[in-house]
């Protein structure tokens, strides 16, 4: 034998008619506080832009250990050259560069 639900807001729901629970306003929603210094705030969008252009995002943390390493390693070659082999020679390589461009 079938039973049916016998409560006034059932019936209430058959007929069409709106009971109290089914006019409440859902609740809102619940702001998160941002945390984090100043510096957090404004460093953060360049880490994802980061993250997001060399693909991180998918990389697991020894990866990105790794990928770092390679890169900060590669920067500071550069670096380093740029400051003391670059600048030694700086004048050697201007007269060869006015040679080529003027004879």
């Amino acid at each position: 034998m079938e039973q049916h639900s016998t409560d006034s807001s059932t019936l209430r729901r058959r007929r069409g008619g709106a009971t109290a629970a089914d006019t409440k306003a859902p609740p809102a929603p619940r702001r998160q506080r941002r945390r984090g210094s100043v510096i957090v705030k404004h460093v953060w969008p360049y880490y994802i832009w980061f993250e997001g252009t060399f693909s991180l995002a998918m990389l697991e943390f020894w990866e990105k250990c790794l990928f770092f390493a390679i890169f900060s390693a590669l920067t500071l070659l550069v670096s380093y050259y740029l400051v003391f082999h670059l600048a030694a020679n700086a004048r050697f390589i201007l007269k060869r560069t006015m040679y080529y461009l003027f004879g």
